[in-house]
């Protein structure tokens, strides 16, 4: 940061580049203007105060898979770290553990992984934070929970998918999430009222939303998201649904009223 001239900085952190994030907002607070968190923990592996972490054997059986099947193609390794791939991403996968890191340097990583535990630093951190989980990932849930709950300037927004890797999936809903978090006006709560039926309404339903907002018509809008009309006239029922209104404009003073989005 120095190097570029860059004194702060909003950060974001996915997996345990989430971890190394906090600890350099605990360290270097006055460099961070705020951090947004993916798929991330605090510690990695079970404590009798931490139930969300990993089962220590589970962690070693998985580090003994890595040591033997790293780069050959192993489609159990796929499984673990991204279900659902097909041939062409699991052959993608295969290439990146070869370009990355020999089997050796890979256990190495993880076992250093399983030491983490920066639980002591997260009431320190007081930079605005989003904390963000796929409901799918591998990585329990509760971990994100545990690091949203701790942190005191904080929230926790869960999003559809099942993958660990952000760019995969539904990349779309994370860019949405944390350029409206990093885009929010600094003197006012980005948070959900979580008291208005808003804040039922799914990524893909608030990026709808949004495009209505912009005066799109359905058809525009199925365009936009390389949906199907159907599809879009069915979120927008579930939309309608959910916030208790019937018509688009409606749906949209609702969500401008509740700070979903600003006018």
């Amino acid at each position: 940061m120095d190097a570029v001239g860059v004194h702060r900085a909003d950060l974001f952190g996915w997996s345990e580049g989430g971890t190394i994030a906090l600890a350099f907002a605990a360290r270097y607070p006055e460099r961070v203007a705020r951090l947004v968190i993916f798929g991330a923990f605090a510690r990695s592996l079970v404590a009798p105060d931490y139930p969300c972490g990993s089962d220590p054997e589970r962690a070693a059986a998985v580090s003994t898979l890595v040591r033997s099947e790293w780069g050959t193609g192993s489609r159990i390794l796929t499984n673990i770290f991204l279900p659902e791939a097909d041939e062409a991403r699991a052959s993608w996968f295969t290439m990146w553990q070869r370009m990355s890191l020999t089997p050796e340097a890979a256990v190495l990583s993880r076992e250093a992984n399983t030491t983490v535990d920066i639980r002591v630093l997260l009431p320190t951190i007081h930079v605005p934070t989003l904390v963000l989980h796929r409901h799918g990932d591998f990585l329990d849930r509760g971990k994100s929970v545990y690091i949203a709950a701790h942190l005191p300037n904080a929230r926790l927004e869960k999003l559809a998918g099942e993958h660990h890797v952000p760019f995969f999936g539904d990349a779309a809903a994370i860019t949405n999430a944390f350029n409206g978090f990093l885009t929010c006006a600094p003197d006012r709560s980005c948070g959900r009222d979580e008291s208005s039926p808003a804040a039922a309404l799914s990524p893909r339903e608030m990026e709808v939303l949004r495009l209505v907002a912009e005066g799109l018509p359905n058809r525009g809008v199925a365009e936009r998201l390389s949906l199907s009309v159907k599809t879009v006239n069915r979120h927008l029922v579930n939309i309608y649904m959910k916030l208790g209104v019937n018509t688009r404009g409606a749906a949209i003073a609702h969500a401008f009223r509740h700070g979903f989005m600003q006018p």
